[in-house]
């Protein structure tokens, strides 16, 4: 997908500029430093606009194909940029079938895992729980055949590449470019010792995903929702 609004390149230097006056100074910006800080500003802007809500999507393996269990293991390995917002099925012909995250309302932990299945070699045709356990999802009882699984997640926006062609923009520098610049400038001025002036940025950076954020949810209410793995408009 192609985006309009600044790119990469285009913000870093719009940063370093800005970052310069407020230092009162002509040079002294490292390039990796602005990096750096426009992707964690995208990061903030992700989290601060509950992009997990709004981007949440069928999710394959790193590869592009699809999870698969392994006989014997317990462990699926968790998407590279997953974020968060796991929903597990397993497929029984076309059906989704879901596995239990939670219990009497409350996450399924490690705690209630050795608990009702403390037996790691016990095995079942489909697992009936699942608990995100470091860089894996856990399941129980183990599979004792492979299958296919669905995840329904969010994943993480694609960290920016250099120049001006795909992958030099994304949705938040498209929609949200003021705001992203303001954060990455909040950033750099942290690190930089420049507290007050970095707590400035960051409020105006805040302040106008906020206002997006509000804007989208309530043209949300007006319309179909948006479906699961669409972006806003």
């Amino acid at each position: 997908m192609s985006y309009n609004g600044p790119s990469f390149d285009q913000l870093k230097t719009l940063a370093r500029g800005i970052i310069l006056r407020e230092l009162h100074a002509d040079a002294g910006v490292a390039d990796d430093l602005l990096d750096l800080c426009v992707h964690g500003a995208i990061d903030d802007a992700e989290d601060y606009y509950d992009w997990e809500t709004l981007q949440a999507t069928v999710v394959t393996t790193d590869a592009g194909g699809p999870l698969v269990t392994t006989v014997g293991s317990r462990l699926v390995a968790k998407p590279a940029r997953y974020k968060g917002g796991a929903r597990l099925y397993y497929l029984a012909g076309n059906v989704r079938k879901p596995i239990a995250l939670s219990v009497a309302g409350k996450p399924i932990s490690m705690e209630w895992m050795r608990e009702n299945h403390p037996d790691p070699t016990q095995q079942a045709a489909a697992p009936v729980a699942m608990c995100e356990w470091g860089e894996n999802f856990l399941l129980v009882p183990t599979p004792s055949a492979a299958l296919t699984l669905e995840l329904d997640a969010a994943l993480r926006t694609p960290d920016l590449v250099a120049g001006e062609g795909e992958g030099s923009r994304n949705w938040f520098t498209a929609h949200l470019g003021q705001a992203v610049l303001a954060m990455a400038v909040a950033g750099a001025l942290e690190i930089l010792g420049e507290q007050a002036a970095a707590d400035r940025f960051r409020g105006l950076g805040q302040r106008q995903v906020a206002a997006r954020a509000d804007t989208e949810m309530t043209a949300r209410v007006r319309r179909t929702p948006v479906q699961m793995g669409q972006e806003p408009t």
